[in-house]
């Protein structure tokens, strides 16, 4: 054998780089297995591989004298072979494990963005839009979703509260149909077990909201817990809210739940507002969840598990991570919004920018498929699309309707709407989205001409014409100052000349969302607030501007809630529709000393009420969507009378809203001005659908980290 070999054999060369081969590849395969449940970072990884290739060359060079006896030399051929199995052993390491960035970067090259339409057969689309109606398993295989409850003889059931839907399971990738989930009629809020095998949803039952977990295939479903929109965490907890605050809670055990955050947490009145699971970020460590409290509206926090202390990020809801490096996450008005984001340290590493606008609801898988929804399929329900077209009708007292104006109609958007008509009947306050806004118009009755009353990029809406003034009062998120957070929604009024900018009346920074005049313009009452599963937290509120500091609490019982109240003509009475029963009714107190009376005026529920100028009536929908008609006194003593109908409305009316009330009463209380669907999106379809395949890639192009 050659001298040289024999040294590098006696020196134990080849044994030496192959163990330290070895060694490293475990080393590193170890780390980069637990790189994310350790919270090490890319930067982290890269510093590690570049160490342990220079520790190679340390490893050789070491052998090499450690092996040597007698007088230390190195020969020019010896330095050749020993460069040589270094470059080798080099280019063999890197090839064993390589650049794991690098190699998600070329798998990712190989992968392209694909966009699918309408991804479903007739009849198989989910029929209840919105974020409470879908999910995907978190690899994608599945989707599960609301679709009406059909039995097996084709009828829709209508057994258990909202028993109209139930949810349904696609698998994705091998089968176009659906199938039915059982024992989930009436669930919503779906979210699927990170095996793929069950979901979780809430379902209100009993006057009471529960989430129940479901079997995807065979068994019916099981209580879990009180709570609403349970999230199922990929460290196998299941995250959800209650009237206390968010809670996880081991669906595989018999535990109490363990409260994370609290609703006093984020506000000073307990119970009032919502604390809602968004997303855990990558280790499980940390959460994303969105809290609206009356400082900030909807704000998107990072939630420490281990210590409970929260980082607030910026305003929006419904926040969801990327494995790009992105937050995506919901902004009014129906603005999908993305944002770099570090998970490691829970910090935004950008500015948020607009995604996707118009937009309804979305889910996200973590093998980066994404579907969406733009539209509407029903004028009845907050349903969301700002493409409804509709035609504003005059309907009588026997149920005849006929259009204002045949040839005129209007793109009204989605929930959040409303119209009103001036004291003397002949003006029509609307509002109109379009170029991307979402804005307030004036329509002459007489003339047939249009005029726009606001011109801004906020979400505008709600108009109502204040008294005794050239007034026009509205709901709006726009930002009074460069220093202010733009509020949910506060309460605005301008001059209908123009004449000068609107300016704000009354903020509450708690998701105002109806209000109404006293008759003189010295009381302004609102309802503001309510979260999904708090039962409480709807609460009316009234306020004299230029006079009161603050706005009054009236009916702020946090064990039910209020909605739309309204004054009557005299200005000694309030309406108002309200749950304390156990159900929605109409009823009358005294005002503003409200707790000094009570009166109910529906018998078997009632929702939106609208006193007649009059006085001598009161209005309200019952449950059957009929228009309802009550007698009144406003005498010193209140006086009410038999409800009455007057008219059934047609399924195509936008007729039913959670946030307002969508008629008017002409001023000789003989017709109603109501909106009718004509168009419910682009093509007519109704709710829109869309897929994206690989969307990480599409969001890293748009929103570069």
């Amino acid at each position: 054998m050659h001298p040289i070999f024999e040294r590098f054999k006696e020196r134990k060369i080849v044994q030496w780089a192959l163990a330290y081969v070895a060694g490293a590849v475990a080393l590193y395969s170890a780390l980069d297995a637990f790189a994310e449940p350790w919270g090490v970072g890319d930067f982290q990884l890269r510093i590690t591989q570049v160490l342990l290739l220079v520790g190679f060359f340390v490893a050789v060079t070491l052998a090499w004298y450690h092996g040597e006896r007698g007088e230390q030399r190195v020969s020019g051929a010896e330095l050749l072979i020993l460069a040589g199995i270094m470059g080798l052993g080099a280019i063999g390491l890197r090839s064993v494990w390589g650049s794991p960035r690098n190699s998600v970067a070329e798998a990712e090259a190989t992968r392209t963005v694909r966009r699918v339409p309408n991804p479903f057969l007739p009849g198989e689309a989910p029929t209840r839009p919105g974020f409470l109606g879908h999910a995907f398993s978190p690899d994608g295989r599945l989707f599960v979703y609301q679709r009406d409850a059909v039995r097996s003889d084709g009828r829709t059931d209508l057994q258990d509260v909202d028993g109209s839907v139930a949810l349904y399971v696609r698998r994705w990738s091998d089968d176009l149909s659906s199938s039915r989930i059982e024992g989930t009629v009436g669930g919503q809020s779906p979210s699927v077990s990170p095996d793929g095998e069950e979901v979780a949803f809430n379902v209100f039952v009993n006057e009471k909201w529960e989430i129940r977990i479901a079997a995807l295939l065979g068994e019916r479903a099981r209580l879990l817990a009180p709570g609403v929109r349970p999230h199922w965490g990929e460290d196998g907890f299941v995250y959800a809210t209650d009237e206390v605050g968010l809670y996880r809670v081991d669906p595989s055990a018999d535990a109490p739940p363990e409260y994370l955050a609290r609703h006093a947490d984020a506000t000073a009145e307990p119970g009032r507002w919502g604390v809602t699971m968004g997303d855990l970020l990558p280790g499980a460590r940390q959460a994303l969840i969105w809290v609206n409290d009356q400082s900030s509206g909807d704000e998107i926090r990072v939630l420490d598990l281990e210590t409970g202390e929260q980082a607030a990020l910026f305003a929006g809801a419904r926040p969801r991570y990327v494995n790009s490096g992105h937050l995506i996450f919901w902004r009014p008005p129906a603005t999908m919004m993305a944002v770099s984001f570090d998970p490691k340290r829970g910090q935004v590493t950008g500015a948020p920018q607009a995604l996707m606008r118009n937009v309804n609801a979305w889910s996200l898988a973590d093998d980066g498929t994404l579907i969406y929804s733009r539209g509407a399929r029903s004028a009845r329900v907050d349903v969301g699309t700002n493409r409804r077209t509709a035609q504003f009708l005059r309907v009588h007292r026997s149920g005849t309707a006929e259009p204002i104006d045949s040839a005129w109609t209007v793109a009204l958007g989605n929930d959040e709407t409303g119209w009103r008509l001036s004291p003397d009947g002949r003006f029509l306050a609307y509002r109109e989205v379009a170029e991307e806004a979402t804005d307030l118009w004036i329509r002459d009755l007489e003339t047939g001409r249009n005029r726009r009353f606001t011109h801004h990029t906020a979400y505008d809406s709600k108009p109502a014409w204040r008294p005794g003034s050239n007034e026009l009062t509205f709901l709006t998120n726009r930002i009074p100052s460069e220093s202010q957070r733009a509020a949910p929604y506060a309460i605005w009024s301008g001059p209908i000349d123009r004449s000068r900018p609107p300016e704000m009346v009354v903020d509450l920074r708690g998701a105002i969302r109806s209000f109404d005049w006293g008759p003189d313009g010295e009381w302004i009452v609102f309802r503001a607030g309510g979260n999904a599963g708090v039962r409480g937290g709807r609460d009316v509120y009234a306020f004299r501007p230029g006079e009161d500091a603050a706005p009054i609490p009236l009916l702020a019982d946090p064990s039910y809630g209020e909605l739309n109240p309204t004054i009557s003509p005299d200005g000694r009475f309030l309406a108002v529709q309200t749950n304390a029963s156990g159900r929605d009714e109409i009823e009358v107190r005294p005002f503003p000393a409200v707790e000094s009376g009570r009166w109910y005026v529906s018998v078997e529920g009632g929702r939106n009420p609208r006193w007649a100028h009059s006085g001598r009536e009161l209005f309200f929908q019952d449950p059957q969507n009929r228009m309802m008609k009550v007698d009144v006194s406003l005498e010193d003593e209140f006086t009410v009378g038999q409800p009455e109908v007057l008219f059934e409305a047609e399924d195509d009316w936008i007729w039913i809203d959670l946030f307002g009330v969508y008629y008017d009463v002409a001023p000789d209380d003989q017709s109603f001005i109501v909106a009718k669907l004509i168009s419910a999106g682009d093509e007519g379809r109704g709710e829109d659908w869309g897929l994206v395949e690989n969307f990480a890639l599409e969001l890293s192009r748009l929103v570069p980290n």
